[in-house]
């Protein structure tokens, strides 16, 4: 199994199509469809429905861990640099709209002074959307409304100028 296999799927399940996911991740829409049939031929199962282009049940079941392995990879990468005194790698952060407004803004500003090397995305959605991702591993933090629906996911209570709210991270890499 290697790891380009793994990111076609992962590819497939975040745009929705073969050929999205190629143009998401640099690549031709064939070597998409091999990377994905020679790890089906690997598990030795369906992971896409060519119909639909959807993912099967099993197709789920490997993105699962497929998005665990990419973030322990990147956190990997993140750790060793860390290593170095620069801090690099890419943090995927969730916020409520509403809190997103004003906080964006000067979090860009502070990491762009403290920490250049890191590349911050941005996903705006609601607090139940938003612990889904964290759970899943398709975000590292999040800022949302208490109460929490999870208990898979920590929660710290942080206060400024303008308001109060919580921030949560996953309990499990």
């Amino acid at each position: 199994m290697e790891l380009k296999h793994l990111q076609a799927l992962l590819g497939i399940a975040d745009t929705g199509s073969f050929s999205a996911a190629a143009a998401s991740i640099g690549t031709v829409q064939s070597n998409v469809s091999a990377h994905v049939a020679r790890l089906e031929r690997e598990l030795d199962v369906q992971l896409v429905d060519r119909a639909s282009g959807r993912l099967t049940e099993e197709g789920d079941v490997v993105i699962e861990r497929a998005r665990r392995v990419m973030n322990e990879l990147e956190a990997m990468v993140a750790d060793v640099t860390a290593l170095r005194e620069e801090v690099v790698g890419t943090v995927r952060l969730g916020m409520i709209g509403t809190t997103g407004r004003w906080l964006v803004p000067q979090l860009f500003d502070l990491l762009r002074v403290r920490h250049p090397h890191i590349h911050l995305n941005v996903a705006e959605g609601s607090s139940m959307q938003l612990e889904q991702q964290l759970a899943s591993g398709q975000l590292d933090l999040a800022v949302v409304t208490f109460p929490l629906s999870g208990d898979e996911i920590m929660a710290a209570q942080h206060s400024s100028t303008r308001t109060s709210w919580p921030s949560c991270r996953r309990t499990t890499p």
